[in-house]
């Protein structure tokens, strides 16, 4: 199927959802309460963009079946072809988005509340942000109870991911300037790409607003998977900021189970005034972090 026309009045956001074999994967139901989270949203500056893996189990004729239903509600494109997993789908989808800014909704999530849209847009709106983020709350699927996560929070960033992927608009822009996601990082590829957003100087904005929720007990990726990316990422991005010849994989993956690095660390990337100002406040943040380990013999050296 065809990508989008080209429109006059371009959206404000685009928002992803990639997709792959849902019906073999039990995920029928999730993908139409994940778009019908999006019709329920009272802000209309918003296109839908499906990117399908090239499903094989009868996802395509159910994907058919949304972007009909969607036509009262919100304009919806599909586009179904391989791909090379799920980050390389987001980067095809962003490649056919119209839109300002983009957010990513999985099949399995839901957006917020129905105004949840109208104020990730505020800041947008009103100022030069290159990206906005809310908060993301998981949902208990037998008593319907809704937890919120932990605030997010750009300080962490040297880190972890410092705010829900599926819970931030990214400026389209971000994408050309920054090469996409990196195919390279299979299951974190998401906070490879914000923490050289934040390095690259973007400016972004919080809002207090839940953007993404998420069920209970769903699918995650495997916590060994997760600490060899953000292992391999820090090697990468830090690589030309501190000197790293005595971090081998191996350790830097200690640092993720750890839950923080060694002090001298973030303090040669703190002092290196050359870094964005961001990275400086988040090395100075992660620098208080490793030495309160250290005060309680916690401490990575």
């Amino acid at each position: 199927m065809s990508g989008p026309p080209n429109q006059f009045e371009p959206p404000l956001f685009s928002v992803v959802t990639v997709t792959f074999n849902l019906v073999e994967g039990g995920r029928s139901a999730s993908i139409r309460r994940a778009a019908e989270s999006l019709w329920a949203q009272n802000f209309h500056s918003v296109e839908h963009i499906v990117q399908d893996g090239g499903s094989n189990d009868g996802t395509q004729t159910l994907l058919g079946a949304i972007v009909a239903d969607a036509s009262d509600h919100v304009p919806t494109y599909l586009e179904s072809e391989p791909d090379k997993g799920i980050y390389d789908g987001m980067n095809r989808a962003v490649a056919r988005a119209n839109g300002r800014y983009v957010i990513f909704l999985n099949s399995d999530d839901l957006l917020g509340e129905p105004d949840a849209l109208q104020k990730l847009a505020e800041p947008l709106k009103a100022g030069d942000c290159d990206f906005a983020f809310g908060l993301t709350a998981m949902i208990d699927p037998d008593t319907g109870a809704r937890k919120l996560l932990s605030r997010p929070s750009l300080e962490a960033v040297l880190q972890r991911m410092p705010f829900g992927h599926n819970a931030t608009a990214f400026r389209r822009g971000l994408f050309d300037d920054l090469g996409g996601h990196d195919l390279s990082f299979p299951v974190a590829s998401d906070y490879d790409f914000v923490l050289r957003m934040v390095a690259a100087g973007s400016k972004g904005e919080r809002v207090d607003a839940v953007v993404s929720q998420f069920l209970k007990g769903g699918a995650s990726a495997n916590a060994e998977a997760v600490r060899r990316d953000y292992a391999a990422i820090w090697g990468k991005v830090y690589g030309p900021w501190v000197d790293l010849s005595g971090d081998d994989q191996a350790t830097r993956e200690l640092w993720h189970k750890a839950g923080h690095m060694p002090f001298r660390i973030p303090f040669a990337i703190w002092r290196n005034r050359q870094l964005a100002p961001g990275i400086r406040r988040a090395a100075w943040h992660s620098m208080m972090k490793s030495l309160r380990r250290t005060l309680t013999g916690r401490g990575l050296r």
